[in-house]
């Protein structure tokens, strides 16, 4: 067995145990509108009008017509018409949309509502029904430059327009006398990985806004047939574009795009303190800085290829190895093995693992909560009703301040003593964007409730601010030390976040004579919906003052694995086309993860401008990552975790929480708190919500674990599918879920010793 880069050989033969794996269905390719480009002798100006050039390129008609929202035909005749050209040259693709209108209007707000056109790419003609990477559409008003990008997405990985867009244009045209016939729609397209060479492919859908006298968007012409509104979610129904006409002698001008893209790269790469040898990065690019001004494209290309192998080579430094370097693990990492191999024996060497698998989901995910502040000092203020009370909570650490806000909301003495509770009263912190007013359901069980502003903690995007910035600056650079500045993501800084404001309340318990017998400590629940329910679940691992996690539509990056999500899945209550997964949690949410997490994203050959984020070789991604979500509920046992989502949230993916909940199982067994790890799939549909009955089932959950309070035999108020509680905690419908009323598992992932063989083992007995 070949050693990867010093990984213990323990590690790897432990890790690489499976069974043959399923590999991700691929949906077939099916036969739509074919376009060729032709090839001509040199690059064509974009700027909307029809060069001669141009009548080498075999026109295609779109004669699809829809109503605005392509439901079915217009109310009223389309009254355009419209050809689609391509040609190429070089690394440049040309598009050419011809308008017959005798009205073009260019006044509509936003650009729909005006004439003009939409290009629909998929940049390497996948044809899936998933939004990927390469998946983009622009639309370009007539008659003027504007555009939009659709899905801009953030400055990391960005809309694919933005990054392979070259040119665009358009022009009214007119007829001998002066008199408006149409208009043109002119792009040009750098097709970056493609061979500049007869053959190569594209996924491409053209569509026509025709708008009308008020402004308004009364019909769409397109060059493919839609069987549904047009997406960059679905791009199955998209035609094909096909490079021909290059007679492999004629010149072509040189292609610099890549080469500029991989120098760029090279460049912001290049730094010593975090990768642990750059002498071939500044070699390659020193090479590539010296490449002259009229190069060949053989030149071009062989210094591309040495920054692409300098990149390729670069390695993280750090306690653990880089991800590049750790070995592809098709199954579900056993949570009774060590990263070395060892395998857990007793509750102590459980008790190892355990902080093994917080500092390694830190490492490689999340980033390192930083240290809890020298000094903290809360003020607040209780306006009528004093059953609210606002919280100011400032942090000093080393000569910095940070600030941030939470709001205590406390039952009434009616309802606590409807609830058979009295002070001092257990307290739900709760995870949100901003603060939020009282939760009734949860004052009216007799617990007070702390809603903690996350914005003002870590923002919700890439920016990087907020009160843990303010005293850890952001620094990628130092993102593997303890106590200094660092590359968080927002998931550990808000439970961060979560964590100073229990500081807070514990500062007021023991130093406030108004809050001495008010709250008890002792009961903390954390709680938190969709990006915020992946902040519960990891405030609840990272912080053990919390008795009770609850986990609201987590999904991907919460508590659904990475490797096994739901595509084409066929259930009793409906299907998916696929959830959230490891790569949507690096484009949209790239905020939430360390710059560590993205190199868990797999390469191609020749690399893509940002890497192909959503190819993988299990049903789900992330194959070479050392843990996957069902160790982050393991990890908060034998504390209690309540995880909840719908079964129709498809992007949040209730079945991946099941799967999450089935494997962390195991721990909560060998620790004696079966009991104490429950599951709320609401079956009756609604979509991304939390339920009322789920949060009724929450505080029952909470009056179980944190009074010995039986669940009821009964239903909570407002639900629809009449389930008592205690049934519905312990029930997991994906045993029973596909529509012939087998095993989802089964069916769609050859079942539970295929995903975790070391299911029934409880590691202690092989």
């Amino acid at each position: 067995m070949i050693a990867r880069f010093g990984l213990p050989q323990a590690i790897i033969a432990a890790l690489s145990l499976a069974s043959t794996p399923v590999l991700a269905r691929d949906a077939a390719k099916p036969t739509n509108n074919v376009l060729h480009a032709q090839f001509v002798s040199s690059y064509l100006e974009v700027d909307g009008e029809m060069e001669p050039a141009w009548n080498d390129a075999r026109p295609v008609r779109l004669t699809h017509v829809y109503n605005p929202a392509m439901t079915g035909a217009p109310d009223a005749p389309c009254p355009i018409e419209g050809e689609l050209r391509a040609a190429w040259h070089g690394g440049t693709l040309f598009l050419l949309v011809s308008v017959t209108d005798p009205v073009v209007s260019t006044r509509g707000d936003p650009i729909s509502n005006r004439d003009g056109v939409e290009f629909w790419i998929d940049h390497f003609n996948d044809k899936k029904p998933k939004f990927e990477e390469d998946d983009g559409t622009l639309t370009i008003a007539a008659g003027e430059h504007e555009f939009t990008a659709n899905r801009a997405q953030n400055e990391i990985y960005p809309n694919v327009t933005t990054r392979y867009l070259g040119g665009r244009a358009s022009a009214i045209q007119r007829n001998a006398a002066g008199v408006v016939t149409g208009y043109n729609v002119e792009i040009s397209w750098n097709l970056g990985e493609h061979a500049r060479a007869n053959g190569a492919e594209l996924g491409l859908d053209v569509g026509i806004n025709e708008a009308s006298s008020t402004n308004t968007r009364q019909c769409r012409l397109f060059w493919n047939p839609a069987s549904r509104e047009r997406t960059t979610n679905d791009n199955r129904e998209w035609g094909t574009l096909i490079l021909e006409g290059y007679d492999g002698s004629s010149w072509m001008s040189p292609d610099w795009f890549m080469f500029a893209v991989n120098r760029s790269k090279a460049r912001s790469l290049a730094r010593n303190d975090i990768w642990r040898d750059v002498k071939a990065l500044n070699a390659a690019l020193a090479n590539a800085n010296g490449v002259k001004m009229s190069p060949t494209q053989r030149e071009l290309d062989s210094a591309n290829l040495a920054l692409e192998r300098a990149i390729r080579g670069l390695r993280r430094q750090g306690p653990y190895p880089d991800p590049f370097d750790l070995p592809e693990i098709r199954q579900l990492p056993d949570p009774f093995r060590f990263f070395d191999g060892r395998k857990v024996k007793s509750v102590a060497d459980w008790n190892r693992r355990r902080e093994e698998i917080k500092d390694l989901m830190q490492y490689y995910e999340f980033g390192r909560m930083p240290a809890k502040p020298a000094l903290t000092v809360v003020s607040h203020s209780a306006p009528p009703p004093r059953q609210l009370r606002h919280l100011e909570i400032q942090l000093y650490q080393a000569g910095r301040t940070g600030r941030m806000e939470a709001q205590l909301a406390l039952p009434t003495a009616e309802q606590a003593s409807a609830a058979g509770k009295s002070a001092p009263f257990p307290v739900i912190v709760s995870l949100d964007r901003e603060m939020r007013a009282e939760r009734p359901i949860y004052l009216d069980a007799g617990y007070a409730v702390l809603s903690v502003a996350t914005s003002r903690v870590h923002s919700d995007d890439v920016a990087h601010t907020g009160a843990i910035f303010d005293l850890y600056p952001y620094d990628v650079a130092a993102g593997q030390e303890i106590g200094t500045g660092r590359d968080i993501g927002s998931l550990v800084g808000w439970a961060w976040g979560v964590s100073r404001a229990v500081d807070a309340l514990e500062s007021l318990v023991a130093n406030d004579p108004a809050y001495r017998n008010l709250l008890d400590l002792d009961k903390l629940a954390v709680t938190g919906f969709s990006r915020w329910g992946k902040g519960a679940l990891l405030t609840g691992m990272l912080d053990e003052r919390f008795k009770v996690t609850h986990a609201g539509a987590s999904g991907s990056g919460g508590a659904a694995p990475y490797r096994f999500m739901p595509f084409g899945n066929e259930y009793a209550w409906g299907s998916t086309t696929g959830s959230e997964v490891l790569g949507d949690h690096m484009r949209h949410q790239t905020h939430n993860s360390n710059e560590m997490m993205r190199r868990f994203l797999n390469d191609t050959i020749p690399s893509t401008v940002q890497g192909r984020m959503y190819l993988t070789k299990t049903h789900g991604y992330g194959e070479r990552l050392p843990f996957d979500h069902h160790l982050e509920i393991a990890a908060i046992a034998p504390r209690a975790v309540l995880i909840a989502n719908t079964n129709d949230d498809y992007g949040n993916n209730a079945e991946g929480d099941s799967i999450g909940y089935e494997a962390a199982m195991p721990v909560f067994e060998f620790l004696g708190a079966k009991d104490k790890l429950a599951l709320d799939l609401y079956m009756g549909g609604g979509g991304h919500s939390l339920k009322t009955s789920q949060q009724h089932n929450f505080v029952r959950f909470l009056d179980y674990v944190l009074f010995d309070i039986p669940l009821p035999h009964t239903a909570p108020p407002g639900d629809a599918t009449q389930t008592p509680t205690d049934l519905q905690l312990r029930t997991n419908p994906y045993l029973k879920g596909t529509k012939d009323g087998g095993n989802v598992y089964d069916a769609y992932y050859g079942g539970f010793d295929a995903m975790m063989p070391w299911r029934g083992r409880r590691g202690l007995h092989n």
